[in-house]
């Protein structure tokens, strides 16, 4: 049992950049843990990582989960320009896996945003703006090496 659990663990994690396309400095968090006063403004999940996000518009409370293995390159697209309070990383690949699924559903609102998310940073690639920033392409090899 302690094995699996250090294996869910070494795969529980999320990469936090402080500017939207993976921009500035980046902070590697383990879970699951709850985060207070997150300043992020792109996100990458691990593999066994599901992200609870907490915000608000106009004094309305805001909730958006992240499953895993998502790449978000601007969390103010995904939060509808809400104000980011707190995060909760929560782990499990087995429940990961199974909120990923549902997040991921033809019709769902965590779809709709996280297409609606990748629609516009390819309409700015196509106007002319970088769409790989070097963080970026930094942060897909060490995925890469860990899965």
């Amino acid at each position: 049992m302690r094995r699996i659990e250090t294996f869910t663990r070494n795969l529980c994690w999320i990469d936090v950049f402080e500017t939207r396309r993976f921009g500035g400095k980046m902070h590697r968090l383990f879970g699951p843990r709850d985060v207070g006063e997150l300043i992020a403004g792109s996100m990458i999940t691990g593999p066994a990582a599901r992200v609870q996000l907490f915000a608000s518009i106009a004094g309305k409370p805001v909730e958006v989960q992240i499953g895993p293995n998502r790449i978000v390159p601007d969390l103010q697209l995904v939060l509808r320009g809400a104000a980011l309070q707190s995060a909760k990383i929560g782990c499990g690949r087995r429940q990961a896996a199974a909120e990923a699924a549902e997040e991921t559903a033809p019709g769902s609102k965590a779809a709709e945003r996280l297409a609606d998310a990748e629609g516009r940073a390819s309409n700015a690639e196509r106007a002319g703006e970088s769409s790989r920033p070097a963080g970026a392409k930094a942060a897909r090899r060490r995925r890469k090496r860990l899965s």
